[in-house]
């Protein structure tokens, strides 16, 4: 008998699932784990995201390819990442470059190369990030929050004023 998660996932392949490392962030995932406890990506959805991680590297620029490519060739020259960092930020491909540090990071954590150009990168990333958000401005909906305020203190003033001229007619 085959028995069921709460997703309705059969549980053998839920459990095989579980140790597998998440695709996004390739943090170990310990059994019986339902999402990743680094990223957030829920279980479930691990072979979905790698699906899609694949499809995107599949039709990565060539030129972030060969400029990744003489990264590796030549670790040690600053120049040749400089240049992977601006043909990916040419082609808008931040995210695909640092995974591309974070994997040579996993292969070595003492790379002190990848560790700083993965600093690097999640700076620029969050710095474009906070560029890009807007912040809410709805003049109208200041404007209907502060007539909403207004009608509501006329309100208690005049059921104030009621209630004093119920109260002196009674002791008057």
């Amino acid at each position: 008998m085959t028995t069921l998660t709460a997703t309705g996932a059969p549980a053998q392949a839920m459990n095989e699932r579980a140790h597998e490392a998440c695709p996004k962030c390739r943090r170990p995932c310990a059994p019986g784990d339902r999402a990743c406890a680094r990223c957030g990506l829920l279980a479930r959805r691990f072979a979905a995201y790698a699906a899609a991680l694949a499809a995107e590297e599949a039709a990565e620029p060539p030129e972030l390819s060969r400029a990744w490519s003489a990264c590796r060739e030549r670790w040690s020259e600053p120049a040749l990442h400089d240049a992977a960092l601006d043909a990916a930020t040419k082609l808008e491909r931040l995210p695909a470059l640092a995974r591309r540090y974070r994997e040579a990071l996993d292969r070595d954590p003492a790379d002190e190369v990848a560790a700083r150009r993965l600093a690097q990168l999640k700076t620029l990333i969050e710095t474009a990030a906070r560029a890009q958000a807007r912040a809410v401005d709805s003049p109208g909906a200041a404007r209907a929050l502060w007539a909403m305020g207004y009608l509501f203190a006329a309100a208690i003033f005049i059921a104030s004023l009621w209630a004093a001229a119920i109260a002196l007619r009674r002791h008057g």
